[in-house]
């Protein structure tokens, strides 16, 4: 049989497929949706903070002004709300978040203070526990934050020495100095009259809604390869030996899957997609959605999906096994990648696996449909899975026919 009319076959299976797709994208859709509103529920709940989290200071330097800034923030409600501002000597601190009792600590050097006066800027050193939470993310925003309050408050003070300089009145610019620090230390903790707001979340640049769309999005499209599965499985293991026998052989039999499997996938998410690009366009329902972006990262995605779908159902002889194994896999996965809970809130061990699967990627580049980004470094980590899910689908398909040409038939479920 001819490769090119083989393939032509399993497209026109597949296409066959969609109503039933539709059907499963419906129930899935009601299912997802309930999950994951779960999981927002719990994450998002108006529940108190009950525990709160402990950063440890630790100065260095003798200078008035570090001891203000330290009592400050102590002092400040919105930080006592869920931190405690402790101070403590240096071996004290670094011990603390090696035993994970302080999130951080953060360690002002010796003459920190006339290191800004006389421009040679010392860093504060912020030492992390190892828990990665979402806490990490706030103090690192905060850092960033003091970062630029300190450059326009170092500007200030070399204008103020300059201007003082300028009119021979440098005896009085200690003085001027100090009103001038009190000045934008009361700037800087009165953060929300002159600075711009920013909101820290655990789904990172999309929002809660749009982190749970593209979550839905991602389940919903490995969930329909239970759909794929079941029908590739309807080929009977005698006929697919057939097909090798006349030169259709375990990587045609796996393109043509991989390629008829993709086909129906991006016609069916490009479709949508479009659809949601059209709503938004006329009524904004809030997504910064591009059609460029949309057809290359479905692209992608789709390829992704596919060869993961080939691969998993090849792993089990049995149809109904294969689904279920398909189904666990899909669950899982979806887990450790954040697709129910950030996986910035997740364990540590778990958060670290989730560097190694595929839906995170998946998730990643669904996510930015919504912001209008294209993530180059993801999707290559898309086509290196691909690879490598064609090229297992490829071992098994092979390892298969070699089993049914020398044992015969195996048993189906």
């Amino acid at each position: 049989m001819n490769k090119l009319i083989y393939l032509k076959l399993e497209l026109k299976r597949k296409f066959k497929l969609i109503p039933q797709i539709l059907i499963g994208t419906i129930a899935l859709s009601l299912v997802v949706g309930a999950i994951v509103f779960c999981a927002s529920k719990l994450l998002y709940s108006d529940v108190s903070i009950k525990e709160k989290r402990t950063i440890v200071f630790t100065s260095q330097d003798d200078s008035e002004m570090t001891g203000l800034i330290v009592s400050a923030l102590r002092s400040s409600k919105s930080i006592n709300s869920v931190c405690n501002i402790i101070e403590s000597d240096y071996d004290t601190a670094i011990k603390m978040v090696q035993n994970e009792d302080a999130i951080a600590a953060v360690i002002i050097p010796k003459d920190f203070m006339n290191s800004l006066m006389n421009g040679e800027n010392y860093p504060i050193s912020i030492r992390y526990s190892s828990t990665k939470s979402i806490y990490t993310m706030i103090i690192t925003e905060l850092t960033k934050a003091a970062q630029y309050t300190l450059q326009t408050a170092q500007a200030g003070v070399y204008t103020l020495h300059d201007y003082y300089k300028a009119n021979d009145v440098l005896e009085y610019e200690n003085k001027a100095n100090k009103s001038l620090n009190m000045i934008y230390l009361g700037k800087a903790f009165n953060r929300g009259k002159f600075f711009d707001r920013h909101i820290i979340t655990a789904t990172g640049n999309l929002s809660t809604t749009n982190y749970y769309f593209a979550s839905g999005i991602m389940l919903i499209l490995l969930l329909l390869g239970c759909v794929f599965i079941l029908k590739s499985k309807d080929t009977d293991e005698v006929i697919s030996l057939k097909l090798h026998q006349n030169g259709i052989g375990a990587v045609s039999q796996t393109l043509a899957h991989l390629i008829s499997n993709f086909t129906v996938l991006y016609v069916l998410a490009s479709t949508f997609m479009i659809i949601l690009y059209a709503l938004n366009s006329k009524i904004d329902i809030g997504f910064q959605l591009s059609l460029k972006n949309i057809l290359i990262n479905n692209l992608f995605i789709c390829l992704c999906c596919s060869a993961f779908m080939c691969f998993t159902g090849n792993l089990m002889s049995g149809k109904y096994s294969a689904i279920l194994l398909h189904f666990i896999l899909v669950i899982i996965c979806s887990f450790i990648s954040g697709a129910f809970i950030p996986d910035i809130l997740l364990p540590e061990p778990i958060s670290k696996i989730a560097d190694y699967m595929p839906t995170t990627y998946i998730l990643n580049i669904i996510g930015t449909m919504f912001t209008g980004e294209i993530f180059t470094e993801h999707i290559i980590k898309l086509l290196i899975f691909t690879g490598i899910f064609t090229l297992l689908t490829t071992i098994f398909i092979k390892i298969h026919l070699l089993e049914i040409k020398h044992f015969g038939k195996r048993g189906n479920d």
